[in-house]
């Protein structure tokens, strides 16, 4: 069908525009795998609901051995193409949707237009039925992700239907039916785990926006349009200190309070199944507002999840809620990301900042993450290196803040399957993935004695928060 749409409009290739912009065909591909989506759904809907269509379309690809898991490689992808859809009814259902994105780019007569959407609909549709997945963990996965980078696309979002979920529709055809999005089966009540709640089109909009501007503003500017003011900006922002400070000031004081205090964070806590102990239970909160405290969140694993759900977008239902003002510390990177990570309550990992901040005339709370680059040997696992991180507790002598033990139960997990290189630890760092049932537990609150070293603050944090594994048979070890 995709071809009679192209016979019909018979463009001459003289008149095809190949302009790229970064920015603009990312965001036309969102809407396009919608519109796909859509229709897709309905139609595959159909062809299981209605017994002729089953009996003699859509059930021959069903009978067929394109079962998606079952092998993997170049044999399954040849498998695939030559058996998935062999029947031209078959095809009925899958061209509707694509006829449509090729009736948009010959629309726009721009190339991109037409291979991207196209591309992408192409990868899904092997992956889908091979239980080959983009990892970015090996070469080939690199290689498929450097043919089309929006396929990111699928990994960024987090209500996107991966591979194993089409394994899952192949063994149980009463479930997740649609290609791209879960949408659709989550709101017919066809998604398979059924007790798993996909974020909304809004809440997931708030939780990807973050990476979703610095990765266009980066990729489109950094690379494609003007790399030098780019980086020249980059290299002022560490010779000036001062602009970044200024920022800071400007948007991680009053409009930071009401961004990470709005109720749509805990909306989103609760879709990505982040929970608390109750009030007076084991493991819940129990702090005084007019303290101060420093939170050690540990294991981080990957994206501390845990962290940046409950100390930076706090919203209403956060532990942390009920303090005057309680920041997330991380490292400043990129301008752009700065300034959205101080909008969502998020501050500057420097000495000084911390310092000032735990020094003020209100109280005020901070969390870490202690760790660097030893972690990311343990970032899949409830090892966490402690021997030789002390800064924390000279952070807590210097200011006189409590310390407080805070474990991340499931957290070394929520990014999937553990992968064997630091390039696919650090597309996991940032990508957003599917909700993973996450439980943070807090410790009693360690108060600094008086005239207490560093080093013997340290030794009772590292045993209370060994207790406190143990406490909740989380199998929590330090490492070195």
């Amino acid at each position: 069908m995709p071809g009679f749409v192209i016979a019909w409009y018979n463009p001459t290739w003289d008149s095809w525009s190949y302009d790229f912009s970064f920015t603009r065909f990312l965001w036309y591909q969102i809407p396009c795998m919608m519109m796909h989506d859509t229709v897709f759904f309905w139609l595959h809907v159909w062809g299981h609901v209605n017994k002729w269509a089953f009996n003699n379309v859509h059930g021959y690809h069903h009978q067929r051995k394109a079962r998606s898991g079952k092998n993997r490689g170049a044999c399954a992808i040849l498998n695939v193409a030559a058996t998935a859809y062999d029947t031209w009814m078959d095809a009925l259902g899958t061209s509707p949707p694509l006829a449509l994105i090729a009736w948009l780019a010959f629309r726009q007569n721009n190339f991109w237009a037409l291979f991207i959407p196209f591309h992408t609909a192409a990868i899904i549709f092997v992956m889908g039925h091979c239980g080959y997945e983009l990892n970015l963990d090996d070469t080939v996965g690199a290689a498929f992700l450097a043919l089309n980078p929006f396929l990111i696309v699928n990994k960024l979002t987090a209500s996107t239907m991966k591979p194993m979920d089409h394994e899952m529709h192949h063994a149980d055809p009463r479930v997740n039916f649609a290609l791209f999005f879960t949408w659709w089966d989550e709101a017919t009540g066809r998604s398979y785990p059924r007790q798993r709640r996909a974020p909304t089109l809004l809440l997931h909009a708030i939780t990807t926006l973050g990476f979703f501007v610095p990765y266009v503003f980066y990729v489109e500017h950094a690379i494609w349009r003007s790399p030098l003011a780019f980086w020249s900006l980059v290299a002022l922002q560490y010779l000036v200190p001062s602009i970044p400070r200024a920022f800071y000031q400007l948007l991680g004081c009053a409009a930071a309070r009401f961004v990470t205090r709005l109720p749509a964070w805990d909306a989103v806590r609760r879709d990505f199944e982040v929970t608390y102990a109750p009030p007076g239970a084991p493991g819940a909160l129990a702090a005084d507002p007019s303290k101060r405290y420093i939170f050690c969140y540990q294991p981080w694993g990957i994206q501390a999840r845990g962290a940046w759900y409950t100390f930076a977008g706090k919203g209403r239902g956060s532990p942390v809620a009920a303090l005057a003002d309680c920041k997330l510390a991380v490292l400043w990177s990129l301008p752009v990301a700065q300034q959205l990570a101080a909008l969502c309550g998020c501050c500057d990992a420097s000495w000084e900042t911390l310092t000032e901040l735990l020094t003020d005339e209100t109280p005020k709370s901070v969390c870490l993450l202690p760790g660097g680059y030893a972690e990311s040997y343990h970032a899949e696992s409830y090892k966490v290196v402690l021997n030789k991180r002390r800064g924390f507790a000279r952070l807590a002598a210097a200011t006189g803040a409590s310390l407080v033990p805070v474990i991340g139960i499931g957290e070394p997990f929520v990014c999937g399957e553990p992968c064997d290189s630091r390039l696919g630890l650090i597309f996991k760092a940032v990508l957003a993935y599917r909700p993973y049932p996450l439980k943070l537990v807090f410790g009693e609150p360690l108060e600094v004695r008086e005239g207490e070293k560093p080093e013997s603050l340290h030794a009772r944090y590292c045993q209370a928060l060994l207790a406190l594994a143990k406490a909740h048979d989380v199998p929590l070890v330090i490492a070195e």
